[in-house]
Formats: C-alpha cells, structure tokens, sequence
C-alpha cells in the first residue's frame, strides 16, 4: 500500500456507526472492523453516510480519518432505504470521494448515479437481499430488478461469502472478490464475568447471536430446545438480539413461545456479549439465508460448538470439528446435529484447535481482507 497516496472514500450502507447500536447487523460490524484496519494507514479518509434516525443517539467518534454524515430518511421497511440510496448517492456525487462503497444489494439500487459522474464504485454484497422472507413479492421484484441492473453492468464487485462469488460467477460472469470476514482467537480464561449476564451464565445454555428476523428461523432452534429439554439434560436458550425492521416477527415468537427456559436478552455489546460467548455450551445458527455470518466466526474463535447450514458455512471451516453442519432445507437434519453439538460439548467440552485447523483460522484475518480492499480502491 502506497502511504503517500491520498484516498477519499464514499460509504453507504451503513443504518449507524460504529456497530454497537439497537437494529445493529452484520454490515454494520463488518464494516467497522475493515475500517480499524484501513484507519491504520493515513492516507484514507472515509465519509460514511448513515441513518440519521439510528445515528441520533451515538456517540461523536473522535477520528480524524472518519466523517459521520447523517442523512434524513423515513422509518418504513421498504422507502427507508430507497430514501437513503438515492439522497446518500447524491450527496457523494458532490462530495469530494474518490471511490463510493457500497455495502448491500439494496443500498446500491443507485450505485449507478455517482458512476455516471465518473466516480469509482465499489459493492460489497453480503447476501441475497431479494431472498430475504421479510419482502413481499412486489418488494423481492423490485430487488431482483436492481441486482439485475447492478450485475448486468457491474462496478467493482466483494462479497463476504464463497457460495455468493460463486453464484455471481455463475449467473452473471462476475469474478467478484473474496473478502470474508475475520476470525479473532480468544483466550476464553481472559473474559471476566459481567453483571449483566452473571444470572444466565451458571446453568447450560444454547446461545443465538444476531437479529431477529424471519429468514434466522429461531422456531426451529426453540422447537428444536424444548424437544431436548425433555431429556434429563436441561438447556436453556439465551436469544441475544432483536428485531431489524420486522417488528411482528419479534412479537410472534414472544406470544408463542413464552417458556421460562428462554431468555430474551436484546441486543449486547462488548464484555456482557463476550461472556455469553465464553459461557455457553454451543453457538446455533437455524438461518435459511446468510453470506458469511460474523456472529458464527466470533464463536468459532473462542472455539466453541458450533450449528450451522452446510450451504452457508465456508469450505475450509466445515473441516472444523466443532462445526456441526445441517441441510438448510431439512428441520429434522438441524434437531439431529443441535443434539450433536449438545452430545460433543458434553463428552469434550473446551474444545482445542489442532494445527491443521489453527492453519484454517489463520486465513480468516481482518487485515489480510482490508489489504484487498487496498487493492480494489487503487485498481484502475
């Protein structure tokens, strides 16, 4: 990378930052770890467009190399973001970035208006937004229609997720950059106990990790708990998160499925989330869709066991034995191997790597992902 070399860049996609807000995701985390690494180098600066309605109640971020830029949107799960892409696409028309990145299907749907300015774009894809259960079907066609024009006549293409490159290459003849997240080994006799956790932590628990969204199927995960639960083994499920933009989803579950075995805990940031990390008895993820899940590699790396779909786990990481995988499509397949896991960390629990696998972990580097990015932002 050429230290000497200034470069401005453009950020849209982002509904807060940094990530450690209410209605947080994946994007929010994964961009805030590139951009400690990048942060390192002074010849970036980064204009991160965001949500004004999220953004309202942070903190100010005491970098120079970061600009926060507020920008007025509606709260409605569809014009939100629509409002957002084409005002924040504007704007970094005008403004003085070299390269706009785009983080999401849906946040690009304007991509092409700083592109038509001779502005460099380029698009992380996270996941398949049009495949999402939260759309209808007039809002699915409307995303389909702008991953339609955005792969036809492609910018600068990452994406987080092999089976994404793969698909991209697949459908659309884009050879899209790799750029997974990273995996940060932790020595889990480090992490103290919190308060805010210290009641959950002395008894057995499953723990999910993220939003509270229909495509997570967290129905599957209860129902699959309280089949287990009728065994002398007595779990409970710790479900630390909430709802994106999809309130009713949130409300359902609760209304159904209000055993005293289930803690709703919301949202958790730093050491609280660190010690459900350490304490827990095994990591599920039940979703029917994800790119590269943040929340998994976080359990991966305080080596847990850990239940993921086989179509949305990493290659390599599927060789982890404590990576117990399922068929995305098969709910039986997914209660057999969460009693798996259950059955692993019982007979061996605090699993440790072998140096085949260490090897594996080790690709998965927050800084090795930022250098290509370098790359991509200097690319002619």
């Amino acid at each position: 990378m050429n230290n000497k070399q200034k470069h401005s860049i453009s950020i849209i996609g982002a509904r807060a930052y940094p990530s450690n807000f209410i209605g947080t995701s994946g994007v929010e985390t994964y961009l805030e770890k590139i951009l400690d690494c990048l942060t390192k180098y002074p010849n970036y600066h980064f204009r991160i467009y965001v949500k004004s309605s999220y953004q309202s109640h942070m903190e100010k971020i005491e970098n120079p190399l970061v600009q926060i830029i507020p920008v007025w949107t509606v709260r409605s799960k569809l014009f939100e973001s629509l409002i957002y892409s084409i005002l924040s696409s504007l704007l970094a028309v005008f403004d003085s970035s070299h390269t706009v990145w785009y983080h999401a299907v849906g946040p690009a749907l304007f991509s092409f208006i700083p592109r038509l300015f001779g502005k460099k774009v380029v698009v992380t894809v996270h996941s398949l937004d049009w495949q999402r259960d939260k759309w209808n079907g007039p809002e699915k066609l409307l995303f389909r229609l702008a991953a339609g024009c955005l792969f036809v006549f492609p910018p600068k293409i990452a994406t987080v997720s092999e089976s994404i490159q793969i698909y991209l290459k697949k459908n659309y003849g884009i050879r899209a950059s790799y750029t997974p997240p990273g995996i940060t080994m932790k020595d889990t006799d480090q992490i103290p106990q919190t308060k805010t956790v210290s009641k959950i932590i002395h008894k057995p628990y499953v723990l999910f990790l993220g939003r509270i969204v229909p495509e997570k199927r967290l129905e599957w995960l209860i129902e699959a708990l309280a089949f287990i639960n009728k065994t002398k083994v007595r779990y409970r499920l710790v479900i630390a998160g909430g709802q994106g933009n999809t309130p009713a989803y949130e409300k359902q579950l609760k209304e159904q499925y209000s055993d005293d075995w289930i803690t709703w805990q919301g949202y958790i940031f730093g050491k609280p989330k660190e010690a459900l990390l350490v304490h827990c008895a095994c990591f599920a993820l039940p979703s029917n869709l994800e790119g590269t899940s943040i929340s998994l590699l976080e359990a991966i790396g305080y080596g847990k066991y850990c239940v993921s779909a086989k179509e949305y786990t990493p290659t390599d990481l599927q060789t982890l034995h404590n990576v117990i995988l399922f068929h995305c499509s098969d709910k039986q397949s997914f209660f057999t191997n969460l009693q798996k896991a259950l059955g692993l960390e019982r007979s061996h629990p605090g699993y440790r790597y072998n140096s085949r696998e260490n090897r594996i972990l080790r690709k998965y580097s927050w800084d090795k992902t930022a250098e290509i990015y370098a790359r991509l932002f200097l690319k002619k």
